[in-house]
């Protein structure tokens, strides 16, 4: 089975990184206080 081209392009380092950072982030504004399954705006 051949790898395909995202398989090598996708930068998975840097989007775990920034996944991992964005998850810790838990205080300061309420919209960091509760981790939502999809990013929508409140109003």
């Amino acid at each position: 089975m051949q790898k395909r081209f995202i398989e090598y392009d996708l930068p998975l380092a840097e989007i775990s990184e920034a996944s991992a950072r964005e998850k810790n982030i838990r205080h300061g504004h309420p919209s960091t206080l509760h981790i939502w399954w999809a990013r929508r705006p409140l109003a």
